[in-house]
């Protein structure tokens, strides 16, 4: 998987995480308003999903390369698999079943495990999608009206707090960056070791749920915000039953 795909998923997984938990000293008022008001406006009682999006990742020598990526999670039973296909005819399948990861390829006779830290870190996919309120040593702080040149502008609130990944704690920062009525327009992540990333919703959110909209995804490189992939969802469902075929 091409770099920039790898940091995306790697947001993804960070931006999951993130909405589950946001010192109750440390969170401004204004802030707590902007971020209770999102998770109330989310749906959050889940217990699958079965979502296909198009990820196009913009190359630095001007080409692009379109993945589609299936992901398919039942939560209540601790199961996913994820199916991506990086050109017709050949397609790559994660599963992750009874604690075990492993993947396949297109023409692979076998399956390979996947590697214990990586396994470790998918296991917070089974995170429930249900944001439990602020923790102890969590920060918010409301920023005021903020712009990112033409691709983002708003009112503004950063919230840290932190994440355990490969096995190390690790305070992360997601930026949410809110229209006067409280709805979702983006939001920056920053995180250790990783570019800032800033994924700009293709319109404002406001309900449903926000892991499955479409938006632009932007890389800071060099004091510049570049256009790295798009994601577009061509289908979300959650709650419906899942082929049992799909984990085999």
């Amino acid at each position: 998987m091409p770099t920039r795909a790898r940091t995306l998923l790697a947001a993804s997984v960070l931006l999951a995480t993130s909405l589950l938990g946001v010192a109750f000293a440390q969170i401004e008022p204004r802030a707590r308003t902007f971020i209770e008001g999102m998770h109330a406006m989310f749906d959050t009682d889940v217990s699958t999903l079965d979502q296909t999006a198009v990820m196009t990742t913009f190359m630095p020598d001007g080409t692009d390369m379109a993945m589609t990526i299936r992901t398919v999670i039942d939560y209540v039973n601790r199961r996913a698999a994820t199916f991506t296909e990086v050109m017709p005819g050949m397609e790559s399948r994660m599963l992750i079943k009874d604690g075990q990861a492993t993947m396949t390829m297109t023409g692979m006779p076998m399956a390979l495990p996947v590697p214990p830290d990586a396994a470790a870190e998918l296991e917070a996919l089974f995170d429930p999608p249900v944001w439990p309120g602020f923790k102890d040593g969590d920060v918010a702080t409301y920023d005021g009206q903020v712009s990112y040149g033409e691709l983002l502008s708003g009112e503004q609130v950063s919230y840290t707090t932190k994440h355990v990944m490969g096995g190390q704690e690790t305070d992360y920062t997601t930026r949410f960056v809110f229209a006067s009525g409280g709805a979702v327009l983006g939001y920056v992540i920053e995180s250790p070791g990783n570019l800032p990333i800033m994924m700009v919703l293709a319109e404002p959110a406001s309900s449903g749920h926000l892991a499955g909209l479409d938006a632009s995804i932007y890389l800071q490189e060099g004091g510049n915000w570049n256009l790295s992939s798009t994601m577009e969802f061509v289908e979300y469902q959650v709650n419906e039953p899942l082929d049992e075929s799909l984990f085999e």
